[in-house]
């Protein structure tokens, strides 16, 4: 491939290893909902996803597992989650880390 092309080459192989993950809380009237979601950051497209009534290690594995089969399992690819303590509207868990002054 000439020297123009090496670029586009190297930015093809690289919108193909970036991705998120997230996982949601929601309130329903029969209770806690959970929704963990692997969004591929090039398309913006949902690559994984699982719903479940408590927060198991499936309930985040499952969309790994389908971003897998979806996408492929392309060397270097980097999933980012931001692993943090849940909160709610009403400010942040009791269980959160305090901050420093």
């Amino acid at each position: 491939m000439p020297a123009r092309h090496a670029g586009l080459r190297h930015h093809r192989r690289a919108h193909r290893a970036r991705r998120c993950s997230d996982i949601t809380e929601h309130h329903t009237r029969e209770g806690k909902l959970y929704c963990a979601v692997v969004l591929d950051t090039y398309s913006r497209r949902v690559v994984g996803w699982s719903i479940d009534a408590s927060p198991t290690a499936a309930l985040v594995t499952n969309p790994l597992g389908m971003a897998i089969d979806s996408r492929g399992p392309a060397d270097g690819t980097i999933i980012h989650s931001d692993q943090g303590v849940p909160s709610s509207p009403l400010g942040p868990s009791p269980h959160a880390p305090a901050t420093p002054d």
